[in-house]
């Protein structure tokens, strides 16, 4: 079995949302779902009988297909449908759940909204999420290594200057965490 590579966005675009909530996925954005597509196509291909014309597995777990949920940072934040899965596996599965599992899984599944890209590009955000995080016509569409994040312009303007007046000290926070996630590493072996 083949394992879908890893999704990873850069850049960031200005972008519109239109009166009816969509927003066009930019054509570089959609490329980098392309090589996770084509590989679950191959595969498809391979586990298929030649005579069948199902294409439920491409549907399903194919770049197409979003999932958009409320980040950490306020901001809507897309991830492919398969990566999503990917990232929320979990092996807790159980009749009787404890509180936090639940609301691990509230938060994950139901506080979640699967989002399809039309043939146009487009995706139609839910309205409530838009009105939830307060997110206006004029936006970012900014990569963030495995999802997207949805920003108004302003917020990111100033984010943007945020991060250049701090990128030594970000920098110096990363190679620390870094450091010590290798130390943890070697103390467990």
């Amino acid at each position: 079995m083949r394992l879908e590579p890893a999704p990873y966005f850069s850049d960031q675009h200005p972008l519109t949302i239109d009166d009816k909530g969509r927003l066009l996925i930019p054509s570089v954005t959609r490329q980098q779902l392309t090589p996770a597509r084509e590989l679950i196509s191959q595969s498809s291909a391979i586990s298929t009988d030649k005579s069948s014309n199902d294409k439920s597995a491409d549907k399903t777990s194919g770049p197409e297909h979003l999932v958009v949920k409320i980040g950490t940072n306020e901001r809507l934040w897309l991830y492919p449908l398969s990566a999503y899965r990917e990232l929320i596996k979990s092996n807790r599965d159980e009749l009787a759940p404890e509180d936090d599992a639940l609301d691990f899984d509230y938060l994950h599944y139901a506080l979640t909204k699967e989002l399809v890209i039309d043939a146009s590009g487009r995706v139609n955000l839910p309205g409530s999420m838009l009105d939830e995080t307060n997110t206006q016509r004029d936006v970012y569409l900014v990569g963030a290594r495995n999802h997207l994040e949805i920003w108004n312009r302003p917020d990111w303007d100033q984010k943007i200057k945020e991060l250049r007046a701090n990128s030594k000290l970000i920098n110096l926070r990363e190679k620390e965490h870094r450091q010590r996630a290798t130390q943890s590493d070697t103390t467990k072996q």
